[in-house]
């Protein structure tokens, strides 16, 4: 009866995907407003990695999808993202080594 009342036109809270024209990929999260990072990321003269990509390859674009809805909290959100680093393995985002957890100083895990 109302389909534009269920529609979210700024999503936030989310896990975003982004290919160069290249085919460099990178994986990123945030809370804010999708459009918003998007931007931010696109403009040359921005600290993000891809925003670095530009800079360097003048003639490169990104093309931004979302990969999947994230909670507000923080520490899950940035777990989430890892773990679709991990999996996805793309090539501008920095991977940093994992520590083995043991839950036992025996060494039992």
């Amino acid at each position: 009866m109302f389909p534009l009342k269920d529609r979210d036109l700024h999503p936030s809270c989310k896990i975003y995907k982004g290919v160069c024209s290249c085919g460099t990929v990178y994986i990123g999260e945030t809370v804010r407003n999708v459009e918003v990072r998007y931007a931010e990321h696109n403009h040359p003269d921005g600290n993000s990695e891809p925003a670095r990509h530009l800079k360097k390859n003048i003639s490169h674009f990104f093309i931004w999808s979302i990969v999947s809805d994230a909670p507000t909290n923080t520490r899950t959100r940035k777990n989430l993202e890892a773990s679709y680093i991990a999996l996805l393995r793309p090539d501008l985002n920095e991977q940093v080594q994992s520590n083995v957890l043991n839950l036992f100083r025996n060494g039992v895990t």
